[in-house]
């Protein structure tokens, strides 16, 4: 495992003082800027980052955990938050919670500020691409990081349901209704876990099949991003209109179901069934009933915390595959 760099080692790099280091970080507009570039110059060569919680040592910051999720308004992150907590607690650990707000860049700043604070280690419910390689970085310079979701990032490990299964799961549930015409309304493609259900919804199509699926992205994650779908395939001609949609999370499926069921009693319409992803707890009401793929993202977190603390055995050199943990959905069949 590589050292961190220290303050120290930036001042002798930089060959100023570490209260010239020191006031570069805080950004002081007395700073000569000639001095500001070569302190800023060693600070890059030598990866440092800054330990934000060193003014509080001694209020045990290092008994923190943190997680990032992508949106703390969708249940099933609360979920996960819920798990993790109850897991770090019983270990003799506090949970930080940051939300990126499915922003990647928001994601990338709250990994930078865990780091500064010198966490105990972090779990990232899910993350970028974009992101990968810092969350390497930081692994490397000494912080356990755990992924929840299918990246197979190297030296990280990752606890995950098989979304592979899942989307073949939602796909054959569809097709035992002979449907042809098949949407998969989701986020972007960059989200692993969206990529692996895609291709296990193709991977259910039998061979010599007609049945088509189409991939229709939504800008966000939520019930707005199905309600606007919905909007879209309902002005379609009857003729290329879905017949089964496969959701890329309940929120997106329920915002289909009644944007499309509008004006209707519940299921009236015979021609279009839905699937969800996730099961949150919104599915399973009279009023919705959705289909789904369960995931329980309780136990994804205090999976996550238990790798953390796997991680964080002293001397221990750990196969990150091994480590991983990889958990089978299940389908919930209701009246969608």
């Amino acid at each position: 495992m590589v050292r961190r760099s220290r303050i120290t080692d930036v001042a002798k790099h930089a060959q100023v003082s570490i209260g010239t280091v020191s006031n570069v970080l805080n950004k002081l507009p007395t700073v000569d800027p000639f001095i500001m570039k070569r302190v800023e110059e060693s600070i890059a060569e030598l990866s440092y980052v800054r330990n934000r919680g060193a003014a509080s040592i001694r209020s045990n910051s290092n008994a923190v955990y943190g997680l990032i999720v992508h949106d703390v308004t969708n249940p099933a992150y609360s979920e996960i938050a819920s798990g993790a907590k109850k897991e770090a607690a019983g270990s003799g650990y506090n949970l930080l919670v940051a939300s990126s707000g499915e922003s990647t860049s928001a994601e990338l700043e709250n990994l930078k500020l865990f780091e500064e604070l010198r966490l105990a280690g972090i779990v990232l419910a899910t993350i970028s691409e974009e992101n990968v390689n810092y969350a390497q970085q930081i692994q490397a310079r000494g912080t356990p990081v755990v992924i929840i979701g299918a990246q197979d990032v190297p030296g990280i490990p990752h606890v995950t349901y098989n979304d592979q299964i899942g989307g073949a799961l939602a796909m054959e549930h569809l097709l035992s209704f002979s449907h042809k015409n098949i949407y998969f309304v989701a986020g972007s493609l960059n989200i692993q876990a969206l990529q692996d259900r895609l291709t296990g919804i193709k991977s259910a199509i039998p061979k010599k099949s007609t049945v088509t699926v189409t991939y229709f992205e939504t800008d966000e994650q939520n019930l707005k991003a199905g309600i606007a779908a919905a909007k879209v395939i309902k002005k379609m001609p009857a003729k290329s209109r879905p017949t089964g949609i496969i959701a890329g999370n309940d929120l997106i499926g329920v915002g289909i179901q009644q944007t499309l069921l509008h004006g209707k009693a519940l299921n009236s319409d015979p021609h279009i069934s839905i699937v969800g992803y996730d099961d949150i707890a919104i599915a399973e009401l009279d009023t919705i009933s959705l289909t789904t793929v369960r995931q329980d993202f309780n136990v994804i977190g205090i999976k996550s915390v238990e790798l953390l603390n796997s991680l964080r055995i002293p001397g221990e050199k750990l196969d990150s595959k091994k480590l991983s943990i990889n958990l089978i959905p299940e389908l919930i069949v209701r009246q969608s």
